[in-house]
């Protein structure tokens, strides 16, 4: 995975304990999009 892609790191204690809405394929980048709102 290249640099620059998916969500920064910093974002790691907003994203523990979200939901992925979709399954997402190895090496897919993690957005925002992926995650349930909650």
């Amino acid at each position: 995975m290249r640099p620059g892609y998916g969500l920064h790191p910093k974002y790691l204690k907003g994203i523990l304990g979200k939901t992925v809405t979709q399954d997402l394929k190895r090496g897919i980048p993690l957005t925002w999009t992926y995650l349930e709102n909650k």
